[in-house]
């Protein structure tokens, strides 16, 4: 027997927010900076209260994965980011891997049920795909992040210092050597194990490659901690001197020149330094030698840059990769430049596309993947104009992308974005003040207001703006220790 009643919509978006902090949410949206919210509540998509509901442990991956199944983590059977290894005593197994899950996802039922679906970045159970219908379609899956940010980076975030008084060229490299995230940790073990692989690729490459990363030994103190690797982040540093332009094919008149080194100092980039009508220096050229006459790139003091496309030497193979730019400081008199660069994402990497003619159409009408800033959350500067700039561009390439999609035909679209949880790991701790860290709460709490308005613009005014194509919205909030609030709207 079937049932007769009409459906409410034929299109469907789930879209989750990752670290997002009901009492702060119904701060801002009772001081009236986030109005969409507060519509969402009024129609019902979320208690009054914002309290919230939710699963055990109250982890990335087995709450994702009880979102998209249904099924508790004693059902589905992930239990945390490593799950105890199955058949290793004393072993661990990264959890982000579908293959792991004893339950259906929802996105499975929807492709198989003849819906064109779309799985975006969902931090648990999503890669690789376990459903064969051609209806659907997956974007990576393999780390809570953002899209390709485990397996496409190819070269690290940096910093060039440039300046007149610096008398050779010098690049030191990142000395970070720590890896958070590890849900588990495992010691007084007398075991050995290859760990050459789970170097050189990361967890989420060997996911990505349908491999699991197997660890044990994970030793962790204070040093070790989030605190310390996430909100203290190294960068490779080149520091240069200022001088003369000199040897240039068509170098401008007055301009000066330095040097910027990528790719572990292996790969350099001539650049100048540029006056402009009124003598001020308030400009960079950035050229691949100086027998060019025209620049890669030209920008602007403080204006961010979302997208400069390079070559980068990576494990002896040379990778075209897009990174961010933004100059952070530049002299009037051209006697001084700060430059960061972010992390440089390989432009061809589509392994965590399925199908793989998915990132083509992607970068085709939307655009490269946007690099996000892990830099270091302590440093006011960097959080302000590096750290949430990255997101606001991040976040508009996403909705951008989904838009571009419902509008070619997908049915079903389940989503998420991470931007509130992983800022909130690099700076959350920095919201009130210690006297050994010298921060400034005040600073720190008004990025917080910042992160949750952007996750309004870009997320949840998202979700209202479709409303009008009779989509049934489906609205779930994370707090900041893994909880959730769900429920249809």
């Amino acid at each position: 027997m079937t049932c007769g009643r009409k459906a409410l919509t034929d299109n469907v978006i789930v879209l989750g927010v990752d670290g997002f902090e009901p009492s702060l949410a119904k701060k801002f949206m009772n001081q009236g900076k986030m109005p969409n919210l507060k519509k969402f509540v009024e129609r019902g998509a979320a208690r009054a209260d914002l309290t919230l509901l939710g699963a055990m442990p109250t982890v990335t991956p087995p709450m994702w994965t009880t979102l998209a199944t249904g099924a508790y983590p004693s059902t589905h059977g992930i239990t945390a980011f490593f799950n105890p290894h199955p058949e290793k005593c004393g072993y661990s197994i990264y959890a982000l891997d579908s293959t792991m899950c004893l339950a259906e996802p929802f996105w499975n039922v929807a492709a198989e049920a003849g819906k064109k679906t779309l799985v975006w970045h969902w931090p648990g159970s999503s890669w690789p795909p376990t459903s064969d219908s051609p209806n659907l379609h997956v974007v990576d899956g393999t780390q809570p992040g953002a899209v390709n940010m485990g397996i496409a980076i190819v070269d690290h975030e940096a910093i060039v210092n440039a300046n007149v008084n610096i008398e050779k060229v010098v690049f030191a490299a990142h000395n970070a050597t720590n890896n958070p995230g590890v849900g588990c940790v495992i010691t007084d073990l007398d075991v050995e194990e290859d760990k050459t692989e789970q170097k050189s690729v990361g967890v989420a490459g060997l996911a990505a490659a349908g491999k699991g990363l197997e660890s044990a030994k994970v030793y962790l103190d204070e040093t070790d901690s989030e605190v310390a690797v996430m909100g203290f982040m190294n960068f490779d540093i080149t520091n240069s001197p200022i001088k003369e332009a000199n040897g240039w094919a068509n170098a401008p008149e007055d301009a000066k020149e330095f040097t910027m080194l990528t790719s572990n100092g292996y790969v350099r980039r001539p650049c100048l330094i540029l006056k402009n009508e009124d003598g001020i220096y308030d400009s960079v050229a950035i050229y691949k030698s100086k027998k060019e006459t025209e620049p890669m790139l030209v920008m602007g003091k403080d204006i961010y840059v979302p997208e400069f496309v390079d070559d980068v030497l990576a494990k002896d193979e040379v990778k075209q990769a897009n990174r961010a730019l933004r100059i952070l400081e530049l002299a009037e008199d051209g006697s001084k430049v700060r430059l960061w660069l972010s992390s440089a994402y390989d432009v061809h990497k589509d392994a965590v596309f399925y199908p793989k003619s998915l990132y083509s159409e992607i970068v085709e009408n939307v655009g490269y993947v946007p690099p996000v800033s892990s830099a270091s959350g302590n440093v006011e500067e960097f959080v302000d104009k590096l750290v949430v700039s990255s997101w606001d561009v991040y976040c508009q390439w996403q909705a951008d992308a989904l838009k571009y999609l419902m509008d070619n035909g997908f049915e079903v679209i389940f989503s998420h974005l991470h931007n509130v949880d992983l800022m909130g790991h690099q700076i959350w701790h920095f919201g009130r003040h210690r006297d050994d860290w010298g921060n400034n709460e005040a600073f720190y709490q008004d990025i917080f207001e910042r992160i949750y308005v952007q996750t309004h613009i870009w997320g949840i005014s998202f979700l209202i703006w479709i409303k009008a194509g009779r989509l049934l919205l489906h609205l779930i909030m994370f707090d900041y220790r893994g909880k959730c609030n769900t429920r249809l709207g």
